[in-house]
């Protein structure tokens, strides 16, 4: 690449790990300096990345021989590297970030990590995808179940799914809509609902960031036939007066006709200024309004 002395160098043990772990928190204290006076000096535009299979510090700091299984070994450091970057980029916007992982034999792999990580990742989002919708079903099915239990005099049920998600660190989750069947597309989609609506509610989003799910929801409601309409039978004949009060309308108290609401029949008519009393409620009807029983026993008031 010709950068033969054209690039400042910085070994940690681990590389990307060492820049951030929890064991040697010095280490990253030293590489959060060392960028800060690289940029100063030499005004670096690029920081390249390189961690090395069979690595003896992820041993240390991990607690687990990783080069047993290379693809498990990939995903650790491809994993440690992009969460390196994240945070780079947070605190150095204007410069970019390379990954490269090295064998033993000093030999870069061949592709850049980005793209290998990201086969390995869609492999995961598929067997994610897959276990999240058996995980919905269950849920579906114990919902359809209780209602039924419960007495729902219906075999039809509708289900809304939500995933709680947070980013990580946070303590506090927002349930994002779920449409449909879960599959990678709508992992994705779900990720994006979630960046919109945590701007919305909170005024900020870290779209660099991975989004946790840590539950699962199902809204349920049974699906019901339309009850017919009760009726009010009807009376041709004026309606009977139970008596009067004096009531005040603004100008002052009138004389006011009262009715009682139960005993009222559709098609009949009440002019104002009067006072139709229901067990739960009472409609007052002003001067020069009228009110008309419909037949379904709602009050149609006209002036």
């Amino acid at each position: 690449r010709h950068m033969a002395g054209k690039y400042d160098q910085l070994v940690l043990a681990g590389a990307a790990l060492g820049a951030k772990n929890d064991k040697f928190p010095a280490w990253a204290t030293t590489f959060w300096d060392h960028v800060a006076v690289a940029k100063e000096l030499h005004q670096i535009h690029q920081v390249v990345i390189i961690d090395h299979r069979d690595c003896g510090a992820y041993k240390v700091i991990l607690g687990k021989d990783l080069a047993a299984d290379p693809k498990e070994e990939l995903a650790v450091h491809a994993t440690q590297m992009r969460s390196l970057k994240a945070d780079i980029g947070k605190k150095h916007p204007n410069l970019e970030v390379e990954l490269l992982l090295m064998g033993l034999d000093g030999k870069v792999e061949p592709g850049k990590l980005e793209e290998i990580y990201k086969g390995l990742e869609q492999e995961a989002d598929a067997r994610e995808a897959t276990h999240l919708e058996d995980v919905y079903t269950v849920l579906e099915k114990e919902a359809d179940e209780e209602l039924w239990q419960a007495g729902v005099p219906t075999k039809r049920f509708k289900h809304n799914r939500f995933a709680q998600c947070r980013y990580e660190g946070q303590t506090w989750d927002i349930d994002v809509p779920v449409n449909g069947k879960i599959d990678t597309k709508e992992l994705a989609a779900i990720a994006k609902r979630f960046h919109k609506m945590h701007f919305e509610e909170h005024t900020f989003d870290r779209k660099e960031e991975d989004v946790m799910i840590s539950s699962l929801r199902v809204r349920s409601r049974a699906l019901l036939s339309k009850p017919p309409m009760q009726k009010v039978s009807g009376s041709t004949q004026a309606p009977r007066q139970s008596g009067h009060r004096q009531a005040y309308f603004g100008n002052g108290f009138l004389k006011t006709a009262l009715y009682d609401g139960p005993s009222l029949r559709a098609g009949q008519t009440i002019k104002g200024p009067a006072i139709v009393e229901e067990p739960f409620t009472t409609i007052v009807i002003p001067p020069k309004w009228t009110v008309k029983l419909d037949k379904f026993g709602n009050y149609v008031a006209t002036r």
